[in-house]
């Protein structure tokens, strides 16, 4: 069915997440600068010693509702009285040039303050200067409009009076918009069996390879975990063997200290040597910071092996699942097909013939299924490199 009409899909919604009131002409009175930089503008409601609430007005599907928001003072950096959107209006409209790109401003201006009648007005006198001028039919787009021959009239009112629908910023009877409903179902559900059919195929022609490769990382990853695990071990081992030797000496009575030969060279020297107490203390720290290293390796390991160890899980479950789900899959992209061909009266068009017919091959013969899958042009990895 055609009908001679020009559409833009356009909606515009000056403010949204606000809770709705009901719809009237609003004075604005206060006008509110955040720090965040926005302005607020509208009825001053209510006022206390922390928040100011304001109505103010928003589009919402082209037409004028009010609604409320809760300032909190502490964001205000400076607030004061202005007229109402229309007696701006006006004072712009009496200075506002009569010409194309005069009624446009005002337009616009109008649909940002959202002044639906005041819009609708400039845009008729716009268009009736340039009916082509696509800022024109942007602007009647944004209020809600569509063109019947000649004439600019809202679309709520021509569907409701024509009984027609509005489907995807399309308009047509509501036969019409059930069959594309069920178009678009069929080919989402054709695209994402496609794409199954593919994934499945990567994994019965390249599954076993990833994971032998997985496997052999998971056994290098659990080798440097016990690794780790030893050097954290003997570490520790340390540790306990230097604190016995700290207890063994503090346990010694005390030794006189020999001054025999007390000459320079000799105190030099003896400032030089460490005491067994000392190189206890120095040997108990290193063995210390050593464990600490260790622990963190093994820690950091753990956590590897951990990860990879799923991942291996994961894939292998996908290889098992790929097998089974790839029948299911080819099935499911028949039945698609079938109902496309149905609604639209041809056969859908394959992204990928040369996959679709080896994953047809893998299914009418089981034990072939990785062969043809491997002759099919591979689909993109589905391991994530």
């Amino acid at each position: 069915m055609r009908l001679p009409l020009f559409r833009l899909s356009t909606q515009v919604v000056c403010l949204a997440s606000l809770a709705l009131g009901a719809g009237r002409c609003l004075q604005a009175e206060e006008e509110v600068h955040l720090a965040s930089g926005e302005v607020v503008v509208g009825e001053l409601v209510s006022e206390t010693t922390t928040t100011l609430e304001v109505r103010r007005q928003v589009l919402i599907r082209h037409t004028a509702v009010a609604a409320n928001v809760t300032i909190p003072k502490d964001q205000i950096t400076r607030r004061e009285k202005v007229p109402s959107f229309h007696d701006q209006y006006l004072a712009r409209a009496k200075n506002a040039p009569d010409t194309l790109e005069g009624h446009l401003a005002l337009a616009r201006w109008s649909i940002d303050h959202c002044l639906v009648k005041e819009a609708a007005q400039n845009a008729q006198r716009a268009d009736d200067i340039d009916s082509d001028n696509p800022l024109v039919l942007k602007v009647f787009s944004d209020l809600g409009y569509i063109k019947e021959k000649d004439t600019w009239v809202r679309e709520d009112e021509y569907l409701a009076r024509t009984g027609l629908v509005d489907y995807q910023g399309k308009i047509m009877t509501p036969a019409e918009a059930e069959k594309a409903k069920a178009i678009y179902a069929a080919t989402q559900e054709h695209d994402e069996a496609t794409q199954a059919i593919k994934d499945d195929q990567f994994y019965l022609a390249h599954g076993d390879e990833k994971v032998k490769e997985l496997s052999d990382k998971l056994d290098k990853d659990k080798a440097d975990q016990a690794k780790a695990k030893g050097d954290a071990d003997a570490a520790k081992t340390r540790i306990d063997a230097d604190n016995k030797k700290q207890a063994d000496l503090a346990n010694q009575p005390q030794q006189p200290a020999n001054n025999n030969g007390g000459g320079f060279g000799n105190r030099r020297n003896q400032q030089n040597q460490q005491t067994p107490a000392q190189q206890v203390a120095k040997d108990l720290a290193d063995a210390t910071a050593a464990y600490e290293k260790a622990t963190e390796d093994q820690h950091a390991a753990d956590r590897l092996v951990a990860s990879e160890t799923k991942k291996l899980a994961a894939l292998q479950a996908s290889v098992a699942k790929a097998k089974d789900d790839l029948p299911v899959q080819q099935d499911r992209l028949k039945k698609a097909d079938e109902t496309l061909t149905t609604l639209t009266g041809k056969a859908p068009v394959s992204t990928d013939d040369k996959s679709a017919d080896a994953g047809k091959a893998a299914g009418d013969t089981k034990t072939d299924t990785k062969t043809d899958a491997i002759k099919a042009d591979p689909p993109k990895s589905r391991f994530g490199n």
